[in-house]
């Protein structure tokens, strides 16, 4: 009862702070990076301790871990005040820079490339959502060609936004629907959160480029909270959808019995919850009751980079194998509902215990430091607001993945937008020199 205490006080608390924040910098204040983690990990913990399902147990120690990720965030949110006014700044290029040809053929090129991934995957493996279980994971061939579609469908909106003539517009409306549809056979919703992170800043953007205020009309508010009942109507189809065969021949129960809610609780919204729940009652689990017996050092943090070496010296499987062998921590609730994840604290206290959670951190640090000089360099607007919007992926994804550096759909999608940028503008450059 006291931690539920203490949950309300800390959703209370933020209210009065996001009332705070949006009466001085408008909507644009959420758009910050680092209060975006701030309010983020306020909200999992203050939902956490709520404990409205029956699955999870609050403690006193995974409360004490969760406020110094919290505070850490905190601190970044005081250190960097400039980042509202760089977004304002790029609002205001967005529909009058004048882009290369080239830039739009880059991503042309990278439909195609995700086209023949699509294709060549549907013809070596399948999709699961053909398939009667749904749950499992679809095997990608090329599969950072086919997540390239998710910045391809970001940019044809963009220009489906922007342009005046009809037949562009549907030109590129279309592309941008091709790649939704593409991405959609693979039923994962972190690219759907992906493109509607993307899309949602672009329209603050424009917004802000048309009414010159970062204030809300009762038009947009109204269209943002459209889009947020929409979004969990679709978490939740798309949870159900893969839920369905499991529930029936594995666990024999309906979704919300097994997730602990009461009847009459909202399908998708009882999704949302035990999605950002689940992951602090995992990770609780293992403070309380597992002990590590052999640390990972950088393993877990690095592992990309150490797999490629490994790779490169043909001792990729090898490492592997180790690394998911000697894993020591376990989530509790895998086999009481196929639950899983362990947010980032899971891989960082299997690296360096508690030393871990404050080492992560500093990469976290880190990526929100580099978000905010993203916005600062000289891309072009749109190349700033794509990899700002994946970086940002980073930090949502933290309460429920290592996602500093795991999260490899994002680097190498920002990579493709480097590329695109310096590319299209290569001949300008040189002039220049």
């Amino acid at each position: 009862m006291l931690l539920q205490i203490v949950g309300l006080i800390l959703l209370i608390i933020l209210f009065i702070y996001c009332v705070k924040i949006y009466a001085r910098n408008g909507i644009f204040a959420f758009w910050d990076i680092s209060k975006m983690a701030l309010i983020e990990w306020v909200v999992v913990l203050g939902l956490y301790d709520l404990k409205i399902s029956t699955l999870l147990k609050p403690t006193i120690l995974l409360n004490i871990v969760v406020l110094i990720v919290i505070s850490n965030f905190a601190i970044l949110v005081i250190a960097e005040k400039n980042i509202v006014l760089y977004l304002e700044k790029i609002s205001g290029v967005l529909r009058c820079q004048k882009i290369a040809k080239r830039y739009s053929r880059i991503f042309y090129i990278l439909l195609v490339l995700g086209i023949f991934s699509f294709v060549v995957t549907l013809e070596l493996y399948g999709f699961t959502v053909l398939n009667q279980n749904k749950v499992s994971r679809t095997k990608l061939a090329y599969g950072y060609f086919y997540n390239g579609l998710i910045v391809c469908c970001i940019y044809f909106y963009y220009l489906f936004r922007i342009k005046k003539m009809f037949f562009k517009r549907l030109w590129h409306l279309m592309a941008c629907l091709l790649c939704l549809i593409l991405l959609g056979f693979l039923l994962n919703r972190g690219s759907l959160l992906y493109i509607a992170t993307g899309i949602l800043l672009l329209e603050t953007l424009l917004y802000y480029n048309r009414k010159k205020s970062a204030f809300l009309s009762r038009k947009f508010f109204l269209v943002l909270l459209g889009s947020g009942i929409f979004f969990i109507f679709i978490f939740g189809y798309v949870g159900e959808l893969r839920f369905q065969y499991v529930g029936q021949n594995v666990y024999h129960m309906s979704f919300m019995e097994l997730y602990g809610f009461n009847k009459g609780f909202p399908s998708g919204l009882g999704q949302i919850y035990i999605y950002l729940t689940s992951p602090l009652e995992n990770f609780s689990y293992v403070l309380e009751r597992e002990t590590i017996n052999n640390y990972h050092g950088f393993a877990n943090l690095f592992y990309p980079q150490i797999k490629l070496f490994a790779n490169l010296v043909g001792r990729g499987d090898e490492f592997a194998a180790w690394l998911n062998s000697s894993y020591e921590l376990y989530p509790i609730l895998l086999n009481k509902a196929g639950l899983n994840v362990m947010s980032f604290l899971a891989d960082a206290y299997m690296d360096f215990g508690f030393l871990g959670i404050l080492i992560y951190l500093l990469f976290y640090d880190g990526v929100i430091i580099f978000a905010k000089n993203v916005l600062k360099s000289k891309l072009y607007g749109i190349s700033k607001v794509i990899i700002y919007s994946m970086l940002l992926q980073i930090i949502i994804w933290s309460p429920f993945v290592n996602s500093v550096f795991k999260l490899g759909v994002v680097w190498v999608n920002i990579f493709f937008i480097v590329v695109a940028d310096v590319f299209a503008r290569k001949i300008k450059i040189g002039q220049r020199k």
